[in-house]
């Protein structure tokens, strides 16, 4: 189990296919908050608060799951406030105040197994662009597949479209990309929505331009 605290309000943990196991428990699981996922979920806050001084306690939690290709799921914790307001601003991010305190995004059984389309696409922000040129840096030898870059809201947006023939598989991808940014709902609306409101940095092969300025 990896963690990474994001900010004051948020944490990320990436668990692998054997943690899981390891505990018994099931993809489909995460999404009805059994037994063993509540102790699951109380063992990751306290890793949280040893390792990134994460407080969470008295707080409301929304907690977010979502598979990434075969053999890891990436869980985001956020403290949520009592007085947001229910209207919230258009945005790429998944809504995170609407319904329970447990969300999921096609977390099914069997479990692990992301179906592949030539179209498929996934978008990550970074809030620096170094963070979106060291990400490039790690990518650049393996995945041969369409990049683009934005920018929008003041934050740098990649947009990653696999080549099926491919070897390197668009979720090996995301599990670097995770690691530097943040996953946004990932469909062509969303790069629409980046089009329409953003700035088209880089058109093609955004992995190995930004690569080369390491």
């Amino acid at each position: 189990m990896r963690i990474e605290r994001i900010s004051d309000t948020q944490v990320k943990f990436v668990l692998s296919k054997n943690d899981l196991e390891d505990r018994d428990i099931k993809m489909s699981e995460l999404a009805y908050g059994s037994e063993k996922t509540h102790r699951l979920f109380q063992e990751m806050m306290r890793q949280a608060h040893e390792e990134c001084n994460f407080e969470s306690e008295n707080t409301p939690l929304m907690v977010e799951a979502m598979p990434i290709g075969k053999s890891h799921v990436v869980i985001v914790v956020t403290k949520i406030s009592d007085t947001l307001s229910e209207e919230q601003p258009l945005s790429l991010l998944p809504s995170s105040h609407n319904g329970g305190a447990f969300k999921t995004q096609g977390l099914q059984e069997p479990s692990f197994e992301v179906p592949r389309h030539e179209d498929s696409i996934a978008i990550f922000s970074f809030i620096q662009m170094d963070d979106a040129v060291l990400a490039s840096k790690r990518l650049q030898d393996y995945f041969m597949g369409q990049s683009r870059l934005y920018k929008c809201d003041s934050r740098y947006f990649m947009v990653i479209q696999e080549d099926a023939n491919a070897a390197y598989a668009l979720y090996e991808a995301e599990i670097v990309l995770h690691e530097y940014g943040e996953k946004h709902i990932s469909s062509g609306l969303s790069e629409n929505y980046l089009g329409e409101h953003g700035e088209l940095m880089i058109e093609y092969q955004a992995v190995e331009k930004l690569a080369w300025y390491l």
